[in-house]
């Protein structure tokens, strides 16, 4: 395949804002009450960015996003990078600029007391699977693979490597890491974290018979995964590799729950991660995550996070004219977005635009009979409006 050319550079990202929420949001940014996420569940906002094996999630020209007024006392929320469909709330969420949040709850207040509601979060389509070894379509492996479950380490708002569920990494020689876990970090079974975890949880993704498009990377670079005691995990590499960071940011999983029936088996009612929330339930057309209360990191704002497919664009700006809907990332059409810059839209919401990580770029198959010819592929690359895009 031939690149006749790119749109370089980050792809422009919009969130769409209630007037009322950035009313709520802009007094508490003055007081400097409102906090960003500084924690495991932003710092795995761009694995699907990152990691080359994910990078087929990231294929919208623009990403839009819409958030409804909540009420304004919840626990912090990030509003962190925009490439996630959601993160938790006070964890990260609702995507749009970094360091935007909500102001923490008053004293005494436990959190998820101000606002009994769900949030509601429109999708466009199903995920595929929410099994962290299989999950490769944008949905699943963000609800699955950041929401449910966690990874050793992660990215910042920077794109810097810092821990998640480890809680730090040495390299004592090029070819080996040691990876110390972070204490009091629980599974959904109510299980703590172990090494040996860790370990069944990379040698399953690196097992053929797994089938997972994450193992390949791994078995290539990847002698053997040991667990000296239960806070300590060595990977031992064939060779020193810079990107490998990067390549372990995978979601693990408990030993017990792989002893169960091996990880090409897990369904939804046996996801155990040690994520901000757990699956609740899921039909067709809805899925719905609660709370983990077990949690290691600040506890998510919102209790209940319930995910609504609908696949018509028009049936969602009809939902989103209704109040139905609280959030939608990635699902508004780009020539929908106008109807935002007037009534009734105009008056209930704001559009931001923030710098993306993707970019689009136009190639051609060189076998095809016509475009095989170079004079073509010109042809069509001259036709194409470059300033406009």
């Amino acid at each position: 395949m031939e690149v006749i050319f790119r749109f370089a550079g980050g792809q422009c990202q919009r969130a769409v804002f209630s007037v009322r929420l950035i009313r709520q949001i802009l007094p508490a940014l003055a007081k400097g009450t409102v906090n960003g996420a500084g924690n495991s569940t932003v710092n795995s906002t761009v694995n699907s960015t990152v990691n080359s094996t994910v990078n087929s999630t990231v294929n919208s020209t623009v990403n839009s996003s819409v958030l409804k007024a909540v009420p304004r006392h919840t626990r912090s929320l990030a509003l962190g990078l925009a490439l996630s469909l959601v993160l938790s709330m006070a964890l990260g969420l609702v995507m749009a600029a970094p360091g935007l949040g909500w102001a923490a709850e008053p004293p005494g207040q436990s959190h998820g007391q101000s606002h009994g509601q769900p949030l509601v979060v429109m999708l466009d389509s199903e995920p595929a699977t929410l099994n962290p070894f299989l999950a490769t379509d944008a949905y699943g492996t963000r609800i699955s693979h950041q929401l449910i479950h966690q990874s050793l380490v992660g990215v910042d708002e920077r794109l810097e490597v810092v821990p998640v569920l480890a809680e730090k990494w040495e390299r004592p020689r090029p070819e080996r890491l040691v990876f110390t876990l972070r204490q009091g970090v629980r599974f959904h079974d109510g299980s703590p974290l172990k090494a040996g975890d860790v370990k069944a949880t990379l040698e399953a993704f690196m097992d053929t018979a797994t089938g997972s498009p994450y193992g390949a990377v791994l078995r290539e670079k990847v002698v053997r995964v040991t667990a000296p005691d239960d806070r300590r995990v060595v990977v031992e590499l064939k060779a020193a590799y810079s990107d490998i960071l990067s390549d372990l940011m995978v979601p693990v999983v408990s030993a017990a729950t792989l002893n169960k029936g091996g990880p090409a088996a897990l369904s939804d009612q046996s996801l155990n991660g040690t994520g901000p929330f757990r699956l609740a339930g899921r039909s067709p057309g809805e899925l719905v995550l609660e709370r983990f209360e077990g949690y290691h990191g600040a506890p998510a704002g919102i209790a209940r996070v319930v995910f609504k497919v609908v696949k018509d664009d028009n049936t969602r700006l009809l939902k989103l004219r209704k109040g139905d809907i609280d959030l939608a990332i990635n699902v508004i059409p780009l020539e929908k977005l106008a109807l935002f810059s007037r009534s009734p839209l105009k008056e209930k919401y704001r559009v931001q635009e923030l710098p993306g990580l993707s970019f689009q770029y136009l190639g051609f198959n060189l076998e095809h009979p016509v475009l095989k010819n170079r004079k073509v592929r010109q042809a069509i690359a001259h036709a194409v409006d470059m300033q406009s895009l």
